[in-house]
């Protein structure tokens, strides 16, 4: 196995996965063959994470995700900076192709497609439900898909135009009951099953 071994003033053994590389941090007196023999030990764990990063480094350098569909980014180099969608693929224009780049092309992208699914969204599920928010937002927000203000006002995630469309219209409805009840109460998830009976599931499916 190869490692990277940084020696320093601390008492204790470490182990860091980094891009794919075991660096390990371990006390200036220590000798090699005493962190090999901790390395073994950590085998079967050093072997796992170095995997899931670069899983998790393949996926997301090769595919978005929009509207509940996967597209394999394929870079074309230009002057151009954008992102087009055709078939299966998603054809990133740009003059480099790092990952800052793509992350800030898709976001972009995000935006464009989140901006339209919403407001359709958000305009149907008023008509069915009969309750309007004073105003509605898009926010890049990670740690939630939507929220709902006491005054009124209704926050949607960026990152939920990832989702099929059911499921958006879910978290909008979501939201939009919260307009009666701000609360979690039975009375506010017998109302959001009125109008989506399979909720459960939906809700189900964002949690993984």
């Amino acid at each position: 196995m190869d490692y990277i071994i940084i020696r320093k003033n601390i008492k204790n053994f470490y182990i860091q996965i980094k891009d794919g590389k075991v660096y390990v941090k371990a006390p200036r007196k220590m000798p090699e063959s005493e962190i090999a023999k901790l390395l073994k030990k950590k085998e079967e764990w050093i072997k796992k994470s170095v995997q899931n990063q670069e899983t998790k480094a393949e996926n997301s350098k090769q595919y978005l995700e929009l509207l509940g569909e996967k597209y394999f980014i394929q870079f074309v180099p230009s002057n151009r900076e954008c992102i087009e969608i055709e078939g299966s693929k998603a054809y990133l224009y740009t003059k480099e192709d790092t990952q800052k780049e793509r992350e800030k092309l898709i976001k972009n992208l995000y935006k464009k497609y989140a901006l339209k699914q919403y407001t359709a969204t958000t305009e149907k599920m008023m008509q069915v439900t009969g309750l309007s928010p004073d105003s509605w937002k898009i926010r890049d927000i990670k740690s939630a898909w939507g929220s709902c203000s006491s005054k009124r006002a209704i926050t949607l995630s960026l990152n939920l135009v990832q989702k099929r469309e059911e499921l958006i219209e879910y978290v909008v409805l979501h939201e939009l009951c919260h307009l009666k009840h701000m609360n979690h109460s039975k009375d506010f998830w017998n109302l959001v099953g009125k109008y989506m009976p399979n909720y459960k599931a939906c809700r189900k499916e964002l949690k993984k």
